[in-house]
């Protein structure tokens, strides 16, 4: 299992891929918004499957996973609890 801190690497890696930008540089304007990073839902929808492909799990879009879609580390939470329901 990945750690939490190696998750929002990875995760915070792909939006900035997205957004063509450096990960440093997201993850500072991230910050700046607040501690769980909010971020618009639908920049983290279009990381999700390859997050999914990356981790080796199935994420799928549901009404667990929309709530979660808020912020990085919202979607860092309901990772680490999916990954652990699919080790179990």
């Amino acid at each position: 299992m990945t750690s939490r801190n190696e998750l929002r690497t990875t995760i915070i890696d792909l939006l900035a891929e997205k957004k063509r930008c450096s990960p440093a540089e997201l993850e500072r304007h991230l910050k700046d918004k607040g501690p769980e990073m909010p971020i618009d839902s639908h920049r983290l929808v279009r990381i999700v499957p390859k997050l999914g492909r990356q981790l080796g799990i199935k994420i799928k879009f549901n009404r667990q996973l929309a709530p979660h879609l808020k912020s990085v580390e919202t979607l860092v939470q309901y990772v680490v609890e999916l990954a652990k329901r699919e080790a179990a």
